[in-house]
């Protein structure tokens, strides 16, 4: 792990997703979420009209390549914060939730993959009323809890491959912060 790097370290939901085929119109396939850390990189606050307001943080997670895991049990290289030529950082995710322990990131994480389980029967291109509904919803969720699977195994290689990257807390940043939100 490269030592120079000083942007602050959470636990996040990471969305795990492939680039789909033929048959997906060559969109990406969500597999699940899993709890990891994350580099964050900017944090900003949302105004809404009404007087609302949200908090929403630019991170960099350092092992996000589902597609070389599938295909060959490997989770790749570490992937850090870098700049572009317009010195933007990349490659960034924006989420809403940041996490101090991975207990509260994991459990945030089986929340979203519950979501997703329950919308599965809208995958199934066939009215309710078909005699063949529940044969492929069944379908539907095996193929759900097999990229579930997938999704448990990578997250233990991640967990133990950023083993040594520490949880920041800066506490007067925090304390900024909540004052906005």
């Amino acid at each position: 792990m490269n030592k120079d790097i000083n942007y602050p370290v959470k636990y996040a939901a990471l969305k795990l997703k492939v680039l789909g085929g033929y048959d997906s119109n060559y969109t990406y396939i969500t597999f699940g979420y899993i709890a990891s850390k994350c580099y964050v990189v900017e944090s900003f606050i949302k105004y809404y009209p009404n007087g609302d307001s949200s908090l929403s943080h630019k991170v960099v997670f350092p092992y996000s390549n589902l597609t070389s895991f599938i295909s060959n049990k490997s989770i790749g290289n570490i992937v850090t914060p870098r700049y572009n030529s317009n010195n933007e950082i990349y490659p960034v995710e924006i989420i809403s939730d940041l996490f101090d322990s991975y207990e509260d990131a994991k459990k945030y994480a089986l929340e979203k993959n519950k979501e997703m389980e329950n919308s599965l029967a809208m995958e199934v291109d066939l009215p309710l009323n078909s005699p063949y509904f529940n044969d492929e919803y069944e379908k539907v969720k095996e193929k759900f809890y097999d990229r579930l699977l997938i999704c448990e195994s990578y997250e233990k290689l991640v967990t133990q491959k950023t083993e040594d990257m520490k949880v920041s807390i800066n506490r007067e940043k925090c304390k900024t912060l909540k004052k906005y939100n």
